[in-house]
């Protein structure tokens, strides 16, 4: 095979297949590269335009044989591929729920709303309920205002998902003002919004006004980006591990498997990096443990092709990138 100027031809020691490599006439060291047929490391000599050739090339034996980046064993290789290919899987699974809770989220009903209204006696430090105190909410569906009963009991039958503020008023005492988020799988704060308790202290001014509990979303649309730029990233980093897992199988190259791994460890550490770790907290923390493990098993994985395929040189063999004098 011809090799054009700044290149160099490499036979393959597995398939025998020759392959251009480029190869700067400057550089003089043993190089390795990977058959394009069948990934095989090869090693590639650097052109010479003519002899002589060096004494170790001229004497066979007279260094010991320079070997290559190692390659694991048949098993060994599977049994990272399938730990790559759990971590994608898994990271797969959360991408597909957590799109599946905003597509829900869309086509949400409305949500109930309801608790009481407490006056607190700075006396007694007893609360009693306050009966003809208003309650007010506001959120993306613009105003609603109620007056609490005999109980100081307060009901919103139907309020949109989203972010609300929850005020309560009476003559005589301060104001008090609960920020809540409301979804058909996130609520903040966390508890059940059926059965608030809304307490009031006597006095007026701003002083005497509280606000309470502030959402960590502002509105329906940044959960909803929260929950599909999370789920799109999840998928990215699912898919980049599949193709790695499917690399490792074959016998490709190893940093193809290398990408595979890092992409199992990073996209739990994104997510976490990003503040997407609340999506998980409320109502079912067990969603934190899928993309946990799959970021162990690919970090597990990436460093054991790390160490499997570093190069292995005998003893007495001439020192890489140095050709002896």
């Amino acid at each position: 095979m011809y090799a054009p100027p700044g290149s160099t031809v490499a036979r393959c020691p597995r398939c025998r297949a020759e392959f251009r490599v480029f190869y700067p006439p400057s550089q003089v060291a043993v190089g390795w590269s990977y058959c394009p047929r069948c990934g095989q490391p090869t090693p590639v000599l650097p052109p010479r335009p003519h002899p002589p050739l060096f004494a170790w090339e001229v004497y066979p034996g007279l260094y010991p044989e320079t070997r290559g980046p190692r390659q694991p064993l048949p098993r060994t290789r599977r049994a990272l591929g399938v730990l790559v290919l759990v971590a994608a899987v898994l990271l797969l699974g959360i991408a597909g729920v957590l799109g599946g809770l905003g597509a829900a989220t869309f086509g949400a009903s409305d949500q109930r709303v309801a608790g009481s209204v407490l006056a607190l006696d700075p006396q007694t430090g007893t609360e009693t309920p306050l009966p003809g105190a208003w309650v007010n909410v506001t959120g993306s569906a613009g105003p609603n205002s109620t007056r609490t009963g005999a109980g100081g009991a307060f009901d919103f039958p139907c309020l949109s998902p989203g972010e609300h503020a929850l005020s309560a008023e009476a003559p005589g005492y301060g104001s008090l003002t609960l920020q809540f988020f409301l979804s058909p799988y996130f609520k903040a704060p966390q508890g059940n919004l059926t059965d608030l308790t809304l307490v009031v202290v006597p006095g007026s001014g701003p002083n005497a006004s509280r606000v309470l509990a502030v959402s960590p979303f502002p509105d329906l649309e940044t959960y909803l980006a929260s929950l599909f730029s999370t789920s799109a990233l999840e998928a990215l980093m699912g898919l980049l591990a599949v193709w790695g897992a499917v690399s490792i199988l074959r016998g490709r190259p190893p940093a193809r498997g290398v990408v595979g791994g890092a992409a199992a460890v990073l996209g739990p550490g994104l997510a976490v990096a990003g503040g997407f770790t609340i999506l998980f907290l409320q109502p079912t923390p067990w969603l934190l443990v899928p993309p946990m493990v799959a970021g162990v098993l690919g970090a597990v994985a990436t460093f054991a092709l790390v160490i499997l395929q570093r190069p292995l040189y005998l003893p007495g063999s001439p020192p890489p990138g140095r050709p002896p004098s």
